[in-house]
């Protein structure tokens, strides 16, 4: 990967940032500018805004680690790191009392993306993910991710991870988001993929901790094609009406082997799915 990295340098612009700090970067009104798309990126720790020409830039940023004795990257941001018309290789930090930890649209074409190794404590996604089209390919790997609802606001479709596209019959490169450890407090979902094709969801942990919000779900997808969730753990802490998994106008989805515990329904399947398989074999 490294000699990936100093490819780079030949073909695009690119930034580096090591070891830095970023605290109380916020902007008046702070979530009313969460829903401005002229004003999507302030507050936010790192700003990456690629040019509309893809590929167009590179964000290579490295924190101080995601042990809880690391010192933070992010404190108390509306996003930790937002990522426009960019590729992204983000690691090793930890953020707490973000709005989002690790905001991604429209990522760049022909290069992998890495989101891995993050400790995120977040109020409204730990990780999101839009419009990924034209990605080679995004992975969300080894993070540990809190969806906790401390800095106030509606609870919404808050998620630890929320992968969105616009257009379903677009293959796209795969988004992939494995061994994970995702707690979902005041929080609807601990992975969401919606209107989407070519992605997974394995061998991640979810946990469903009883809070206000009345139901939960561990892994939805919704309107997908060509999607596997394998190999989970999907855990309910406390008494609440929650769904380990959630599927909804899926086409193509491949579920097996995965573990859910004290949940009120362990597997859902509704709308016009087909090609659901529940016993074969993990394509790797």
């Amino acid at each position: 990967m490294n000699i990936l990295i100093l490819e780079y340098y030949h073909v695009f612009q690119i930034q580096v940032y090591f070891n830095s700090q970023f605290n109380n970067i916020r902007t008046p009104g702070d979530n009313a500018c969460f829903n401005a798309a002229s004003l999507l990126y302030r507050g936010s720790g790192i700003a990456q805004l690629g040019g509309t020409a893809r590929p167009a830039s590179v964000l290579f940023q490295r924190g101080f680690g995601m042990l809880t004795t690391d010192p933070v990257s992010f404190n108390n941001c509306i996003f930790g790191i937002y990522a426009d018309n960019s590729t992204i290789d983000i690691q090793e930090n930890r953020m707490t009392n973000v709005n989002t930890g690790i905001f991604e649209r429209n990522a760049s074409p022909f290069l992998q993306n890495y989101i891995l190794n993050n400790k995120i404590t977040a109020n409204n996604f730990g990780v999101q993910i839009l419009d990924a089209t034209f990605a080679s390919e995004v992975k969300v790997y080894f993070n540990e991710i809190t969806v906790n609802n401390t800095l106030g606001g509606g609870q919404g479709n808050r998620a630890g991870v929320n992968v969105v596209q616009n257009n379903l019959n677009f293959i796209p490169g795969r988004v992939a988001v494995r061994n994970n450890s995702i707690d979902v407090e005041n929080a609807r979902f601990g992975i969401n993929f919606s209107n989407i094709s070519n992605t997974d969801a394995l061998d991640n942990i979810i946990n469903l901790t009883a809070t206000a919000i009345p139901t939960k779900t561990g892994i939805r997808h919704t309107s997908v094609n060509n999607h596997s969730t394998g190999c989970n753990v999907i855990n309910q802490l406390g008494s609440q009406a929650n769904f380990g998994v959630f599927s909804l106008a899926a086409l193509n989805t491949q579920i097996e082997c995965n573990i859910t515990n004290d949940l009120n329904i362990g597997f859902r399947v509704s709308g016009n799915s087909s090609g659901m398989d529940f016993f074969r074999e993990r394509d790797e």
